[in-house]
């Protein structure tokens, strides 16, 4: 997350796995909006990277 200071902190949540629509709801009801989704980043080299990492962008109203 990067605030308009270009402050920023990570968020790694690799304990939980959710479904592209479910975190675009969760990132909605917190505020945030122009939620652009990013899957097939990585290479698809083992179980958690390739089709099951998905990236969000998104910005704070």
């Amino acid at each position: 997350m990067i605030d308009n200071s270009d402050n920023f902190d990570v968020y790694r949540f690799w304990t939980h796995f959710f479904k592209s629509d479910d975190l675009k709801k969760i990132l909605g009801q917190e505020g945030f909006e122009k939620i652009e989704r990013y899957d097939d980043v990585l290479p698809d080299i083992d179980l958690w990277n390739g089709n099951n990492v998905i990236f969000c962008k998104a910005t704070k109203k």
